[in-house]
């Protein structure tokens, strides 16, 4: 992973981390999705998926669509085993930012939903199997900038990749995206309201073994451009055997797998997707008080209590102290455990992007050192390093959470000021 610099953290939960990243090969920015496959505590792949993480991430490798980030490659991460995709970098934000609570017009609506099943026709193509293949949190579309002129940009979804989150994979969850970006979710609503758009959603509710072909016809078209050009089919793979994504043994949790050519990475990923499936995820402290609506595949804190009955989900561990000087023992605790580190604070910059803030304990920087960091989305307080200057010289102790640049850095994500504070 030495080719690429981290420069930012775009986004972080319990899923993974995106991060914004420089090529050094050619000077370019790219996004970095490092992502947990079986939950924050659940570790990374062994060998042999290891092994269909890689040639499946080939696959994808030089595949392009107008409203697809693109994936350059996907790697491991040797000093976990966590598996990470590099990806295309886009300018825009979040569709959920830019709403910012409000809807969207239905016109617009449609167009989202064309554009992921215009997507997801295109993946299935490449993986022989027909279904949503992109994220449909309005937290994962991007709308594009008008620089690139592109309109909504979509990821491929390393989860449904690898066989989890099958119930996002059907047509429904395009549906639930539908409703929550026009404000339908829960209401009655006429076939006729948003140019057709409530006819469709329930069309599609009342059909949901529909093919994405026929949703597509079906789909009403005032958000259709004429002017929109039909991706070309894809032509730098070759095609996968028609055969199930997912291939489950009963016997055992996950199979030996035989890699062999494109079967061998169906089988792979089938053992992989047993294992998603089967080893309930644990969520950090961090997570642990949010709400996740139970409509999705995540589970919600109660349901992981009660499947795995372990204290960890509702009763915080303790917290484990460190210098700036413990990187190295800091390395044996998991992302996202409870830790503080105390030390003479020296400087306090944002990043280049300006999303993350860190308070740092050398100048210059020994990136051997253990920081603390602050993220804008998430930090709840001053986000001016001004604010902090007097600080600057003391000693001071920030309590947060263990956090990890693939390049091996160690940092405290702390989430407001008042864990901040100074030793006498």
């Amino acid at each position: 992973m030495s080719r690429f610099e981290i420069e930012d953290i775009v986004s972080q939960d319990n899923r993974g981390i995106i991060f914004l990243a420089k090529d050094s090969e050619n000077g370019g920015s790219v996004a970095l999705r490092r992502f947990f496959p079986f939950g924050q505590d659940g570790g990374g792949l062994v060998e042999e998926e290891t092994i269909a993480f890689r040639l499946a991430a080939q696959r994808f490798a030089g595949v392009t669509h107008p409203a697809l980030r693109a994936i350059y490659s996907g790697d491991i991460d040797p000093i976990d085993s966590m598996p990470y995709i590099v990806a295309e970098w886009v300018d825009g934000t979040y569709l959920g930012d830019a709403l910012n609570g409000e809807t969207l017009d239905p016109k617009r609506v449609i167009r989202v939903l064309q554009l992921a099943l215009e997507v997801s026709l295109f993946l299935s193509e490449i993986l022989g199997v027909e279904s949503v293949w992109v994220e449909t949190d309005k937290d994962t579309i991007f709308v594009g900038s008008e620089k690139d002129s592109r309109d909504f940009v979509f990821w491929l979804s390393p989860f449904k990749w690898l066989g989890a989150e099958f119930e996002t994979r059907k047509l429904a969850s395009l549906v639930e995206l539908g409703e929550q970006l026009a404000g339908w979710k829960g209401k009655l609503i006429r076939d006729q309201s948003g140019h057709g758009l409530g006819g469709w959603l329930k069309w599609m509710k009342n059909n949901p073994d529909a093919t994405l072909t026929q949703a597509l016809e079906l789909l009403p078209t005032p958000a259709i451009a004429p002017d929109t050009e039909v991706p070309p089919k894809p032509s730098l793979v070759s095609p996968i055997p028609s055969h199930p994504v997912v291939s489950l043994k009963k016997e055992s949790s996950i199979s030996p797998l035989m890699i062999v050519a494109g079967i061998g990475i169906l089988l792979a990923l089938g053992g992989l997707c047993f294992k998603l499936m089967t080893k309930a995820p644990v969520l950090a402290p961090e997570h642990a008080e949010q709400t996740i609506s139970p409509s999705k595949t995540d589970r919600t804190p109660n349901e992981i209590e009660n499947i795995s009955h372990s204290p960890a989900v509702v009763v915080s561990p303790s917290v484990r102290d460190f210098y700036p000087g413990d990187g190295e023992k800091m390395r044996e605790l998991k992302s996202n455990s409870p830790v503080s580190v105390t030390g003479v604070l020296q400087q306090i910059r944002h990043s280049s992007t300006g999303l993350s803030m860190y308070f740092e304990f050398s100048s210059p920087l020994e990136t051997q050192e253990i920081s603390a960091v602050a993220h804008r989305k998430s930090y709840e307080g001053a986000y001016d390093p001004r604010e902090y200057a007097a600080l600057i010289g003391k000693t001071l102790r920030f309590e947060g959470i263990v956090m990890r640049e693939p390049s091996g850095r160690q940092l405290v994500k702390i989430l407001s000021s008042d864990k901040i504070s100074e030793k006498k």
